[in-house]
Parts: C-alpha cells; structure tokens; sequence
C-alpha cells in the first residue's frame, strides 16, 4: 500500500470506523515519502477530519500531521503547511500555528484558507457561535478579494459543508436557521467561481435540502429542479439526480402533492437501483425514510 491508496481507503470508512481508521492513518507515516507534497497535502486533510473532527483528539491529529511535514524535503508546495497550521491553531497552539502559516506566504488569501477550516474544526466541536464569527470575519476578507483569489474553492467547500452539518442537527434555533441558509447560498455564489457544473447542482441540492427543512417546499422545488436541469444540460449523473429526486419528493410531500411525491419517489428508486456502492445505498436509505409516506 501506499500513502494515497491509504488516503482512499481512509474516506468511505472514517465516520463509522474512526478509531480503526485513526490507527490506520498514524500507522501509515512511514508510508510518507520526503517528495511527495501533494499526498502528504491529502493526507493531512483526512487526518485532521478523521482524528481531529470525528474522533475529537486534536491532539493526536496534530502529532501525525507534524510527524508527517517533518518526513517531506520538497519545497515549492505550500499547502501541506496550510493544513499543518490548521491543525496547530484547533489544538490550541496559536504561536506554532502562526510560523505555519508565515510559510503560506503574504497573500491575503491565505489566511482565509486557513481560517475556513478552523472554522469548520469548530463546527465539528459544537462551538457554532465561534465557528460563525470565523467564518464572516473570513467571508469579508474574501469578497473584498479580486474574483480568482486562491481561497475561493475553500470558501466554497467550507460553506457548503457548515450548512451541511447545521441541516444535520435535531434542533436549530432561529439564528442557526438563517445562518443555515446564508452559508448554503454563499457556498453556491463561490462554487460558480471555483467550480464546475457538478459542484453547481449539488449546491442546488443542498439549497433545496435547506429550503425543505424551513418549510418552504415551493423554493425547494425551485432549486431541485434547478439542480436536475443543469445534470440534463451538461451530462449524466445518475447519483446525484436520486438525491435530487428525493428532495423533489419530500417538497412535494410538504405541499401536499401526492401524486407528484409519488412519482420523484419512484424515479429516485430506480435511479438508486444502479448504485453499486454499500456507501451510497446506506445513505440513500437514510434519506429514503425522510420522505417515505
């Protein structure tokens, strides 16, 4: 095995098997070769979701992602030092996390990389007052950015996923509400910046998912169907389109519309027949029974 199939193997299994898989990643230093910036980059990231996010021990997280910098000897590649000082500034070492980020460089757009995703860490640790201060003080310094600035694509994913996790919760106030929204329509507004066609319906897909869970079903019709005309303008994405349908479904459910519920129900079935995928089945299954009548 090497360091990227490690990495590969790491994602479909890091939120039921943490512990397992924590082990796996710490193990797997000595996979680490000293030229190999771009994978010691993906390997940082899942270790600092894996070990920092999900099992919550930042401070196993950032002895592997040191452990791991200190194996490489390449320069010229910033971001393993990006994912370094995130890592230093969630496990409270602000001053380390400081000299990290002098790596990166003076550009304005680095510190909102970094930023965003302790934003995020914060997220994962239930500070949601301070992971929302983090991350407005950080989308003002990115709209006040010339459009092509190197932070965009992690505004964009670090918005989608903060909206991801407040639509997870049981409970939401009124402020989580809105800020639910604001960041799902953020991380749209900087997808079609930093992104593809692909990452344009699936923010559409999580904008209808939001729109659901704030009883405005007729918004989320808006959306989902936005979302499955651009799959249709632009190529095939059957897994995609099965979510998509199910959102439909569950807006129609919400107005009422039984025959219209039936039919996104059935057509999001079939589509979810093709998966091959034991990971997608489970979640397709989950998100199934939200919208079973």
């Amino acid at each position: 095995m090497n360091l990227k199939e490690l990495v590969q193997g790491a994602w479909p299994d890091h939120e039921k098997k943490t512990a397992e898989v924590a082990d796996r990643l710490e193990t797997g230093l000595e996979l680490v070769e000293p030229n190999d910036a771009d994978g010691v980059t993906a390997f940082l990231h899942v270790v600092n979701h894996t070990i920092g996010d999900h099992a919550g021990d930042r401070a196993r997280a950032l002895r592997v992602c040191e452990a791991a910098v200190a194996r490489l000897q390449v320069q010229g590649n910033d971001t393993p030092w990006l994912h370094l000082a995130v890592a230093r500034h969630l496990a409270g070492e602000e001053e380390a996390a400081q000299e990290a980020e002098g790596r990166l460089g003076r550009e304005p757009a680095n510190p909102v990389r970094v930023r965003m995703l302790v934003a995020q860490g914060k997220a994962h640790e239930k500070q949601w007052a301070a992971s929302q201060a983090l991350w407005e003080e950080c989308l003002a310094v990115a709209d006040g950015l010339d459009e092509g600035h190197k932070a965009e694509r992690a505004v964009a994913v670090v918005s989608n996923n903060l909206s991801s996790m407040l639509l997870e919760l049981e409970e939401r106030d009124a402020a989580q509400d809105a800020w639910m929204l604001r960041t799902a329509e953020v991380g749209r507004a900087y997808w079609l910046r930093a992104g593809d066609w692909m990452n344009s319906e699936r923010a559409d897909y999580l904008l209808a998912g939001v729109h659901n869970a704030l009883g405005r079903p007729e918004e989320a019709k808006t959306f989902a169907r936005r979302a499955l005309a651009t799959i249709d303008e632009n190529g095939e994405e059957d897994v995609d389109r099965a979510f998509i349908e199910l959102s439909l479904a569950q807006a129609h459910k919400l107005l009422g519309e039984d025959d219209e519920h039936a039919a996104a129900l059935a057509r999001a079935k079939a589509l979810a027949e093709t998966f091959e995928s034991e990971f997608l089945e489970s979640w397709f299954a989950g998100e199934l029974a939200k919208v079973q009548p």
